[in-house]
């Protein structure tokens, strides 16, 4: 089974040059904090005139695997402000990977949203930590 789901099609990210922001930072136990962080990040990115803005794997939580399984969920409240965000910025994001709750299983997953809000590719690791 492929790791990477194309949602829509992306020639649109091929057309032009544009800049591009990675960001980094040192996640706390505090997620809404991380989550508050990775907005500013976001924002100064497209201050600077980026074009398209990755964040880190896991950044809203320091990378334990025993307590990622906590904090999972389905993300659709971050995942609707990322596209949000993009929209208004007129921005590309690169969410960084989030441990998100699908059914019974927890999936280390990024998504790739388009300026106008769209997500437009999602991406499962392939092979997942074990959080039991």
């Amino acid at each position: 089974m492929p790791c990477l789901y194309i949602q829509n099609n992306i020639k649109e990210l091929f057309i032009k040059k544009f800049k591009l922001a990675i960001c980094q930072n040192k996640p706390v136990y505090d997620k809404n904090k991380n989550i508050e962080n990775a907005f500013k990040m976001i924002k100064k990115a497209s201050d600077k005139k980026a074009g398209l803005v990755l964040l880190p794997e896991i950044f809203y939580y320091p990378y334990e695997i025993k307590k990622l399984k906590s904090v999972a969920d389905d993300n659709t409240a971050l995942l609707k402000k990322f596209c949000e965000t993009a929209k208004e910025l007129s921005v590309y994001i690169c969410t960084g990977s989030m441990a998100v709750k699908d059914k019974d299983k927890i999936f280390n997953r990024a998504y790739l949203i388009n300026s106008e809000g769209k997500i437009i590719l999602k991406h499962d690791k392939c092979h997942l930590f074990n959080v039991d």
